[in-house]
């Protein structure tokens, strides 16, 4: 589930909030490890708009981005990052939606919770 819709939807996010930073699309698929290609899907939100994130996720978004922005990050703690905000996005129901959604869910399931990222 998280990397059909999750994944997809906070790397959107990213890409649009760097973007509104100033970075060009060439430098936000380099440090994110993606295509200039792929980077345009989700700032076009042809890809990764399925789900909604929250208002919580997305502010720890816009947190990462203005640290990836400045160049205050590694590879590695945007990774961590990006785990991070996943956890967050399913503790606070963010996945279960979009679960239910499609059918693969009850309504108590509580999956998400016990997920580790």
């Amino acid at each position: 589930m998280a990397h059909w819709y999750l994944i997809p939807a906070i790397t959107a996010e990213l890409s649009r909030r760097l973007m509104k930073l100033g970075m060009k699309q060439s430098a936000i698929a380099k440090v994110l490890g993606l295509t200039p290609a792929a980077v345009s899907h989700y700032v076009k939100s042809k890809r990764g708009s399925e789900l909604k994130l929250s208002e919580k996720v997305k502010k720890r978004v816009e947190l990462l981005a203005k640290d990836i922005s400045k160049k205050a990050v590694s590879h590695e703690t945007i990774i961590l990052e990006v785990c991070d905000i996943c956890s967050l996005a399913r503790r606070t129901g963010g996945v279960c939606h979009m679960h239910n959604k499609i059918g693969g869910s009850r309504k108590d399931c509580g999956i998400c919770g016990k997920i580790k990222c």
